[in-house]
């Protein structure tokens, strides 16, 4: 269903992708770098900045439902007999929190189809055997095509020695983000462990992509991870445990304006003061 929706963004985004690589041939690239390749960079940078409002979206729907787990857990326990009023309270907390369960959805979905449709895109770029597309021959320095995957031991098979560059980029930075998304898991909740595990399969998912399909795919890919990632530290505030340590901390350091000078010293002052006393 979403690669059905998607089609109607392949050809713009195809479009968007020829423009810009007419644009970058007149800018006096090295042969070894298609015009093709800043094309896909700033493709990168113009799909991240139209998702930006959709991501803050995600983002505070995550953090709300993050701020009342407790208080759904202990819901859970209370109500663990009564299905009906369990969901019926859940209802009340979200309500009362302004918190939507499933807000963070749609903005995933839509960046679902704005991904399958870039991916579309570039396999029209691409071509048939029959058709070779404008991206066949497009170099990027050890890679003699952006057409074809990246040479590595799965693809061609006759580059058995080759050392996938692209695919280990991508798997560190795609891997640096899912920590970076996901939560450590704090419940005993099947489903939730069942999501984090799901999670952790993606980055050797997308690296597997990487091996097997075109590099121009890779290039995009690598560069909208970082540019996920850079957003992702923008977005993530300062957690309210490190928060609550770094305020007690800074208060531990300071001095008590309250406090009065120790019982000790006062003592101090006065026998000496008596000593001093002519009697």
């Amino acid at each position: 269903m979403t690669y059905a929706l998607s089609n109607p963004f392949t050809l713009f985004f195809k479009n968007i992708l020829l423009w810009l690589h007419d644009v970058f041939a007149h800018v006096g690239l090295p042969d070894t770098i298609s015009p093709f390749v800043p094309a896909l960079v700033l493709m990168a940078v113009l799909v991240k900045a139209l998702t930006y409002p959709l991501n803050l979206a995600q983002q505070r729907s995550m953090r709300g439902l993050q701020q009342i787990q407790p208080k759904l857990r202990g819901l859970q326990e209370q109500y663990k007999d009564d299905k009906e009023t369990l969901a019926q309270k859940q209802l009340e907390l979200y309500r009362e929190h302004k918190v939507n369960p499933v807000g963070g959805c749609l903005p995933l979905i839509i960046q679902m189809v704005v991904f399958f449709g870039l991916f579309a895109a570039l396999n029209n770029l691409k071509g048939t055997a029959a058709i070779p597309g404008p991206m066949v021959g497009e170099r990027f320095f050890w890679i003699p095509s952006l057409a074809a995957c990246e040479p590595n031991p799965l693809c061609p098979p006759d580059k058995l020695m080759a050392i996938p560059f692209l695919a280990l980029v991508l798997f560190v930075t795609q891997l640096a983000f899912q920590k970076m998304m996901t939560p450590p898991v704090q419940s005993d909740d099947p489903q939730a462990q069942a999501m984090a595990t799901s999670m952790k399969v993606l980055p050797f998912m997308f690296a597997y992509f990487s091996l097997t399909f075109a590099a121009g795919f890779s290039i995009y890919y690598i560069v909208f991870n970082i540019l996920s990632l850079v957003q992702q530290k923008w977005l993530t505030p300062m957690s309210p445990v490190a928060a609550s340590a770094g305020a007690g901390a800074n208060e531990a350091g300071k001095p008590d304006a309250g406090r009065t000078e120790p019982r000790r010293g006062r003592r101090s002052k006065e026998e000496g003061f008596n000593e001093r006393r002519p009697r």
